[in-house]
């Protein structure tokens, strides 16, 4: 996951899609992020693309893969204002 980060970063895109793992003892707060949209550019924060409002990166400690035994993953989105 943390690889993954990295990659996205260097191709300069900084929105993100959080994907659940639906594993059988999921986080429930991780659950609960499943499919919302989050970018690390503070000027994106608050707007809306395709529908969705676009959030606060959480603290990088929580984000998708990083907590021990965490399956999640993010998929990038690529916003061209």
């Amino acid at each position: 996951a943390q690889l993954n980060e990295e990659r996205r970063r260097q191709a300069g895109i900084d929105s993100w899609i959080w994907v659940h793992s639906s594993k059988k003892h999921p986080r429930e707060e991780h659950v609960a992020r499943d499919g919302l949209l989050y970018s690390e550019n503070s000027e994106r924060v608050g707007k809306e693309y395709q529908g969705k409002r676009i959030r606060k990166a959480p603290d990088r400690t929580d984000w998708p893969g990083v907590p021990i035994h965490c399956g999640c993953t993010s998929r990038a989105v690529l916003i061209l204002e």
